[in-house]
């Protein structure tokens, strides 16, 4: 289930209201309305204590694809192209995979049922 904070007019974050876990360890996007030049979404992982007035990806302790460019943002405002940009329908989901011993080890990313890629990060 999903936690949103912050009003239409700014940016906001949605959140998963426990952590993910290796028995929950993934969820998805479906894309509602066109992304344009003002909107932007993304999708990624984020430590629990992460800024609700930035972007995943954009600081420390956080990884994200961001559908409205296209790019991978990995623990700083730096773009990484990644992937295509993403559309009204499209479904997008994040998988995290875990280590045996339960930490968080590479993050998977596919659009429409296809494949975008992956990132390893750091437990």
């Amino acid at each position: 289930c999903l936690s949103f904070s912050g009003r239409e007019d700014e940016r906001g974050i949605a959140q998963l209201k426990t952590p993910v876990n290796p028995s929950e360890a993934w969820c998805e996007i479906n894309v509602v309305e066109s992304l344009g030049s003002e909107a932007s979404c993304a999708i990624g992982l984020a430590v629990g204590e992460y800024p609700n007035d930035q972007m995943p990806g954009w600081q420390y302790g956080s990884v994200a694809y961001h559908l409205d460019d296209g790019n991978l943002f990995l623990q700083e405002g730096t773009p990484i192209q990644f992937g295509p940009v993403c559309h009204k329908g499209d479904l997008v989901s994040c998988h995290v995979h875990f280590t045996p011993e339960g930490a968080p080890e590479r993050v998977t990313w596919s659009r429409n049922n296809e494949l975008i890629g992956s990132r390893v990060i750091l437990g």
